[in-house]
């Protein structure tokens, strides 16, 4: 079964906050999680005829199989297209303290933020400063320090 127009408009309505979510986790830059949530709709609508499943429930599957690609691209071409604009002098329009704002409440990121700051006082003195080793300086020797803060992380 093929989607319409109105069958992406139903999803990006109801899952687009959820997809920012998703990418602002990802890529911790609102502006891009902003534009992948636009690519990613942008190419379901374009390859709606493609859809063969059933239902809302396959239909938001294939979307987030899209936004998994477009993220997976994003990362891949990325430093060669950021070089390239800035070779050219080309700058995107800064995101405005509300634009931040917005993206912060549809992503729901003062929650996670809350939940972070919790499993982060969780840690041990060791623990937090394995994190801060492995933030500042790629070396081997905060991988062996960071293994039981990041399962504990993994559990919270």
């Amino acid at each position: 079964m093929a989607l319409d127009l109105d069958d992406i408009d139903r999803l990006y309505r109801g899952h687009a906050a959820y997809l920012l979510r998703f990418f602002v986790q990802r890529t911790m830059q609102p502006e891009v999680a902003v534009d992948l949530v636009g690519e990613t709709f942008a190419q379901a609508f374009a390859d709606r005829a493609k859809f063969r499943g059933r239902g809302d429930g396959e239909a938001l599957a294939w979307v987030f199989g899209i936004a998994r690609h477009e993220l997976s691209d994003y990362f891949r071409r990325g430093v060669v297209e950021r070089r390239a604009l800035a070779r050219l002098g080309v700058q995107a329009r800064p995101f405005t303290d509300s634009d931040y704002e917005r993206v912060e409440a549809l992503a729901s990121l003062s929650s996670l933020r809350a939940g972070l700051t919790r499993s982060l006082a969780d840690l041990s003195s060791e623990q937090r400063e394995a994190l801060q080793l492995r933030k500042s300086a790629p070396t081997r020797n905060w991988r062996a320090r960071l293994a039981s803060p990041n399962r504990r992380l993994a559990h919270a």
